[in-house]
């Protein structure tokens, strides 16, 4: 049973991170420009802290990346 956990926990860590990146599409070109330079890491802990601008694609950029960075339960 804990692998099947460990295993699905994962695959939603890559889901959220892929879904992130795919996001990024549908921002501001300005904002992305700057994202794009960002290393994984880097890009989950910017878009972690993206100010709330009344975007939509900003607002799914911080939950999504505030969920990566959130440990498996």
């Amino acid at each position: 049973m804990t692998v099947a956990w460990k295993e699905s926990a994962a695959k939603a860590h890559t889901q959220a991170k892929n879904q992130l990146k795919a996001m990024l599409l549908g921002v501001d070109p300005a904002l992305r420009e700057a994202l794009s330079k960002l290393t994984n890491a880097g890009l989950v802990a910017r878009c972690a802290t993206l100010s709330d601008v009344g975007d939509t694609a900003v607002f799914t950029l911080r939950l999504l990346a505030r969920r990566i960075q959130q440990p498996p339960r």
